[in-house]
């Protein structure tokens, strides 16, 4: 949440765009470095289900169904 606050306070419309063209790349970036730090034992969706907008909502939790 905190990281969430500190963002849309630096959120600029070039920032945003760009993390929009990035989220895929981003994601898999980190999906590849959570695999690698726990040697496989945390899975992830191969792609990201989430929204920018819903990741970047301080208000907003993912669902774990």
């Amino acid at each position: 949440v905190n990281f969430q606050i500190q963002l849309k306070r630096r959120l600029t419309t070039n920032l945003c765009n760009y993390l929009q063209n990035e989220l895929t790349n981003i994601y898999e970036d980190a999906v590849f470095f959570v695999r690698k730090k726990t040697k496989n034992k945390v899975t992830f969706p191969d792609s990201c289900p989430y929204s920018l907008e819903e990741l970047l909502d301080p208000n907003w939790l993912p669902s774990y169904e």
